[in-house]
């Protein structure tokens, strides 16, 4: 996906870039930016539905890494043979939780993108219900550089990511300490 300069995403730029020369007074030209616009909204909907399937998978996947970090602990006495295999299985499960954190980085940027896509093609519609709603989501009038859902849904990766990396200090403080 090609970087936006901040010239492309001030208000309005993305909306004349898409129709520069286009006859806004042609009733087809009307109807094509309408289907542009019903395409755009659906595209919108379906990388939610991408961004809530990424999520479940990368939380049961995560689970299952989590559990069988107990499962290595009750296999038995934790012996210097095994902490190579157990170091590896939690980096196994940091590099999850960092390619989790990334993908929901680049579905906030996309979802900003459609949004002010949308909002610039609400102008030459008779209601901006996406826009509405965006403000009445956020009380801020800074609404757009918000992205609350996000921004909590990074607290899991985040989450998981710690429990990696403290089971892996916890193996090397037990193999600096003597316990193994």
């Amino acid at each position: 996906m090609a970087a936006l300069s901040k010239e492309h995403t001030d208000k309005g730029q993305i909306i004349k870039i898409l129709n520069s020369g286009a006859n806004l007074k042609d009733p087809k030209t009307i109807d094509y930016l309408f289907e542009q616009y019903k395409l755009l909204v659906e595209s919108s909907h379906k990388s939610e539905e991408r961004r809530q399937n990424t999520n479940s998978f990368f939380i049961a996947l995560n689970s299952i890494f989590v559990s069988g970090l107990g499962y290595l602990d009750k296999l038995g006495e934790v012996s210097l043979r095994n902490i190579p295999f157990m170091l590896l299985y939690a980096l196994m499960g940091f590099i999850l939780s960092f390619t989790w954190w990334q993908l929901i980085a680049t579905y906030k940027k996309i979802n900003f993108i459609n949004l002010r896509l949308i909002e610039d093609f609400e102008q030459f519609l008779p209601s901006s219900l996406f826009t509405i709603r965006a403000a009445m989501l956020t009380p801020k009038s800074d609404y757009k550089k918000s992205n609350v859902i996000s921004e909590k849904e990074s607290i899991l990766p985040l989450l998981f990511g710690s429990i990696y990396l403290l089971y892996s200090v916890l193996i090397f403080m037990m193999t600096s300490s003597g316990l193994v």
